[in-house]
């Protein structure tokens, strides 16, 4: 195949796939913050771990939306507009939610790790679903500006 009849998608959208990421690293890690530390003040005041865990992710997620939408995406156009997107960010978002729980029980409870050494094993396992979700289900064609 000659340099003509080479796809022209493949070289073009490898440096704005790693851009989306790097961005969502940013926006997760931003995220993360938030969550952990609303799950720090929450624990140091006796709240218990799965609580805690569900408060900072909820907290999170809040600014999280704001932030993937505006900034890790860019995206005028997702592929659910209007109240279908923030439903289908919602959905994406619940499912992490439950893998975040299910993650942090099974760290703690059944692997004996602390908290604060479970949250960032989980942190990593769920940002990666989140990407994952978002960037091929919720925004798959983004309008960089």
């Amino acid at each position: 195949m000659d340099r003509a009849e080479m796809p022209e998608n493949r070289t073009e959208s490898e440096p704005k796939g790693m851009m989306r990421f790097f961005r969502y690293v940013l926006v997760g890690s931003s995220t993360f913050l938030a969550d952990y530390g609303l799950l720090y003040a929450l624990k140091r005041l006796g709240a218990s771990t799965v609580l805690a865990s569900g408060a900072g992710f909820s907290v999170g997620i809040f600014c999280n939306f704001l932030l993937t939408k505006y900034f890790a995406f860019r995206s005028a156009r997702p592929r659910a507009r209007g109240g279908g997107e923030i439903l289908a960010f919602g959905l994406v978002t619940a499912v992490g939610l439950g893998l975040t729980m299910l993650l942090m029980h099974l760290f703690t409870d059944r692997a004996g790790l602390s908290v604060l050494l479970a949250k960032p094993a989980a942190g990593i396992i769920v940002f990666l679903w989140n990407f994952a979700a978002r960037h091929y289900l919720l925004y798959p064609e983004i309008s960089e500006r």
